[in-house]
This record gives C-alpha cells, sequence and structure tokens, in this order.
C-alpha cells in the first residue's frame, strides 16, 4: 500500500502534465500500468487514490457574505453561482486502475 505522499505525487504528477493525462487516457489497463511503471509509481493502486481521495476534494465553505446574503434574501440584481469540479482524482484512479 503506497502512502498519502506517494498518491499525491501521483495525483500532482497527473495534475500538472496534460500530454501523460492523454496517454493515460488513451491506454488499455496494461498500457496504463506500464506508463505508471515507467514514471516509478507501479506501487500506487487504485485502493490508494480511493483512500486519499478526500484529500483533494475542496474545502466547502458555509460563509455568506453580506453581499450573497442580500442577494438571497431579494436585495440584489444578481445571482451569483459558484461550481467547483474535481477531475484529477478520477483521472488518477482511472489511470491506477489494471
Amino acid at each position: 500500500m503506497a502512502d498519502s505522499a506517494r498518491v499525491t505525487e501521483l495525483i500532482k504528477t497527473i495534475a500538472s502534465d496534460g500530454s501523460l493525462r492523454d496517454r493515460l487516457a488513451a491506454a488499455d489497463d496494461a498500457g496504463r500500468a506500464e506508463i505508471l511503471d515507467s514514471l516509478g509509481f507501479a506501487d500506487v493502486t487504485p485502493a490508494d487514490v480511493a483512500a486519499n481521495a478526500s484529500n483533494f476534494l475542496p474545502e466547502v465553505v458555509e460563509e455568506v457574505d453580506d453581499a450573497e446574503l442580500e442577494t438571497v434574501a431579494g436585495g440584489g440584481d444578481t445571482i451569483t453561482t459558484t461550481t467547483t469540479t474535481t477531475t484529477v482524482t478520477a483521472s488518477a484512479s482511472a489511470a491506477v486502475a489494471t
């Protein structure tokens, strides 16, 4: 089992290299295993990534500032929507799935 530091290193490597993400996405299971092995991540398993996935999720902030509160209460003219998407962890999970 790989420790959190190894999983974090893998996630950062995949996140910072679009070409690597493309190669991993295009490869079959054996190809992904070969790519990860060549990068030194053969020890990282899907279970390791899943166990550490919460480390890569954005923190939820429940606090609303005065401007947002005014908008929600009907006092503002605009509506603000914030959406956060986490894809790197999913990419890493798919990459190590062999």
